[in-house]
């Protein structure tokens, strides 16, 4: 009989692999116009669908400043209901609870459409930068450059810290972030802030030293490696353990009546 314990063990595995993967706290979570919303949100996404809590949290990011920039409530409900298609790309089974929250958006927005042109930067506002000694510099100054799109900058940047791909993929989908909100501040003075940052981020990504020192990405890769040698581990001793056919045919013979 196989031990139970091997099964287990494969769950605790997967479930760290999961919490690398981004997981956010509550704090952090954007989704709700109120925290009693937010809170539900934050639940039911972190119950089916936590995989994907970085996309979708930034979506909802990039529509709170779209309502506080005023760009209009249609177009902002567009944009989101879109960045949301996007982010369940990877997951078909979330598109449901997204979509849903798509329609609520559109058709319960406009009160909170409105009451976003009054909207001041809390003082208390956390601006995320990057890890990387080299890069932080260069990123913090694009809160001033562009201070139209703090809240996304910001998200940009948490999405970076937590990314588990390889050092080029992260750099690129933190460069298409930093340029969307570029896009959506408008301003010379943030556009070339951003090119700048996301010049270095080419360059940084492909040096050695930057995939050693991002221990996000090798956490995540040792543990990927280690579940998966547990699965092979597990799946030979269950052939080791099981009997077979001629064993069977054996003890068939033998005990077989005369």
């Amino acid at each position: 009989m196989l031990n139970v314990g091997h099964p287990i063990h494969l769950v605790i595995l997967m479930r760290i692999v999961t919490a690398v993967d981004g997981r956010l706290e509550f704090d952090d979570w954007h989704c709700g116009s109120s925290d009693f919303t937010r809170r539900m949100s934050f639940e039911s996404i972190t119950e089916n669908c936590e995989s994907i809590m970085l996309p979708v949290n930034h979506c909802c990011v990039v529509h709170d400043e779209c309502y506080t920039l005023q760009l209009g409530q249609e177009k902002c409900d567009e944009d989101f209901c879109e960045c949301n298609r996007r982010a369940t790309i990877s997951r078909r089974d979330c598109v449901d609870l997204l979509e849903a929250s798509c329609s609520l958006v559109q058709l319960f927005g406009f009160g909170a459409y409105h009451n976003s042109a009054n909207y001041t930067e809390p003082i208390d506002f956390v601006k995320q930068t990057l890890r990387a000694e080299n890069l932080r510099k260069h990123y913090s100054n694009i809160y001033s450059s562009c201070p139209k799109v703090n809240a996304t900058t910001s998200s940009c940047a948490m999405q970076y810290n937590m990314c588990d791909e390889t050092p080029i993929e992260c750099a690129e989908e933190l460069s298409r972030c930093l340029l969307d909100a570029a896009a959506v501040d408008g301003s010379s003075l943030c556009h070339e802030s951003v090119n700048e940052v996301c010049d270095l981020l080419v360059k940084d990504a492909n040096s050695w030293r930057n995939t050693l020192r991002n221990s996000h990405f090798l956490w995540a890769s040792l543990l990927r490696i280690v579940m998966g040698a547990c699965v092979v581990l597990l799946l030979y001793c269950v052939l080791r353990l099981r009997p077979s056919s001629s064993t069977i045919d054996e003890k068939g013979k033998r005990y077989f009546p005369v």
